[in-house]
């Protein structure tokens, strides 16, 4: 079955967009641990930005279920795209005040850098996937190495650590996030109108007369 053009960049822009939300969270709560209230402060509101901004369309913060076989939920609401656009916006003047804040801090350093270091193989051997492995020097992303949805017609870069330690993990995801907002901007440019559902799975998702005979005994 093959799904209609808007889904599939529709769903490629909301997996990165979800990618955004985890990857703020992931460094959010090392921050905090660390004592970075400023920094985790700032991150974790613009990932409830976020949150927010997806339940307006999904009605779910987190645990949404918006896709459907061939399809989507229902279509984007007035106004959404021009809110993700300044949610973007918002992002890129908190992350950069956080690359202030964090990058070259001596105390940050010297409790992330050469801490939990993993090599690719122990990282490998343990069932390491995502940015952890990636943070080994490994540049095993699937968007790129057996691209899906939309990925294929992307322009992005796959962000790698050199240590496999904890500064690395750091580095990666926030490389990541900024990966990620350019694909969405790119996914709103590409975003065609048209419909969400395919027309064969329309016509399967459709309860037959006879199906809903047998139900209703």
């Amino acid at each position: 079955m093959e799904i209609t053009p808007r889904t599939k960049y529709l769903r490629t822009l909301l997996a990165e967009y979800s990618r955004l939300a985890d990857h703020l969270t992931c460094i959010a709560a090392t921050l905090m641990e660390l004592g970075a209230m400023t920094a985790f402060l700032y991150l974790v509101m613009i990932r409830d930005y976020i949150y927010e901004h997806i339940a307006d369309l999904t009605g779910a913060r987190v645990t949404y279920s918006f896709g459907r076989i061939g399809g989507l939920a229902r279509d984007l609401p007035d106004g959404w795209l021009k809110r993700l656009e300044d949610i973007l916006v918002q992002y890129e003047e908190f992350i950069g005040r956080v690359h202030g804040l964090m990058d070259r801090n001596r105390i940050f350093i010297d409790r992330t850098r050469d801490v939990g270091v993993l090599t690719t193989a122990d990282a490998i051997d343990l069932g390491f996937t995502g940015p952890i492995l990636r943070s080994t020097g490994a540049p095993r992303d699937l968007r790129k190495d057996t691209p899906y949805l939309a990925y294929a017609e992307l322009d992005f870069e796959v962000p790698v650590g050199i240590k496999g330690d904890n500064y690395d993990r750091y580095y990666v995801r926030m490389r990541e996030m900024d990966e990620s907002v350019h694909m969405i901007r790119q996914l709103i440019d590409m975003l065609p109108v048209g419909p969400l559902t395919s027309t064969i799975a329309a016509a399967r998702c459709r309860p037959s007369h006879s199906s809903t005979t047998r139900s209703s005994r």
